[in-house]
C-alpha cells in the first residue's frame, strides 16, 4: 500500500479514503526480530539456497506444515508464544492466549520468498527501496535501487497504529516513516503490544 500510494497516487486516491496502517512496515532497519537479524547476516547463503532449490514461498500451506502448526500451536500455545517473542513481539503478554491458539490453528499462510528478501535488502542497506534482482551477485554500489518515495503521499490520509513492543515494525522505523510522509499522517498512535497485538489483543479499545 505504501508503494502504491507513493507511485500511483492519482489512481489510489479514487479508491481509498483513508489508509489505516496497523503495525506498519516500511524499512525495518531497526527490527530486533531474531529471525530477520539472523537472515540478514546470511542473506547470500539463503538467497542461493532458495533459487537453487526453486523455492518461491516460505512456510506455504501444505499437509505437513498445517499438521505441525495445529500440533504445536493449537495444543501447546505457550511454545508458539515463545516463537512470537523471538520474532515479532517483545511483550506477548498483551495478547489473548486463547485467540492466539485459534489464529495459529489457521496457519501457516505462507509468504513470497522475494518479499522476505526485499525486507532483508532494506535492513542491510538501511533504505526503503525497490527490490534489487541479483542483489548478492553485484558490487555494493549496485545493491541500492530507487527509493520508494513516501514523501509523494499527499492525497490519501494515513492513520498509523504502532506497537510499542513490535520487533518487526520497530517504533523507530515507524517514526521515520511518519516523518517522511509528513502531513498526510492524520493520526499516529502508539499501542501497548507487538506485531500480533493488532489481531488478538486482550484490550482492543485502541481500535474504537
Amino acid at each position: 500500500m505504501y508503494y502504491a500510494l507513493a507511485t500511483n497516487q492519482d489512481y489510489m486516491k479514487t479508491k481509498v479514503s483513508v489508509f489505516v496502517a496497523l503495525g506498519p512496515v516500511t524499512k525495518i532497519s531497526h527490527s530486533t526480530s531474531a529471525i530477520f537479524q539472523f537472515a540478514k547476516h546470511f542473506y547470500d547463503e539463503i538467497d542461493d539456497a532458495l533459487w537453487t532449490l526453486g523455492i518461491y514461498e516460505i512456510l506455504g500451506k501444505s499437509w505437513f506444515t498445517s499438521t505441525a502448526m495445529k500440533l504445536f500451536c493449537g495444543k501447546i500455545p505457550q511454545l508458539c508464544t515463545l516463537l512470537e517473542k523471538l520474532t515479532v513481539s517483545s511483550n506477548p503478554a498483551t495478547d489473548d492466549l486463547d485467540r492466539f491458539a485459534i489464529l495459529m490453528d489457521h496457519e501457516p499462510n505462507g509468504s513470497s520468498a522475494q518479499s522476505i528478501m526485499l525486507y532483508l535488502q532494506g535492513m542491510r542497506e538501511d533504505r526503503f527501496q525497490v527490490y534489487a534482482p541479483d542483489y548478492n551477485k553485484v558490487i555494493h554500489s549496485k545493491k541500492t535501487t530507487d527509493l520508494i518515495p513516501l514523501e509523494n503521499i499527499t492525497e490519501v490520509p494515513v492513520a498509523m497504529f504502532v506497537g510499542k513492543a513490535d520487533k518487526l515494525a520497530d517504533p523507530e522505523d515507524a517514526a521515520w516513516a511518519r516523518q517522511t510522509i509528513g502531513n498526510s499522517v492524520v493520526r499516529y498512535q502508539m499501542v501497548e503490544g507487538g506485531h500480533m497485538t493488532f489481531f488478538i489483543a486482550k484490550d482492543m479499545d485502541w481500535f474504537t
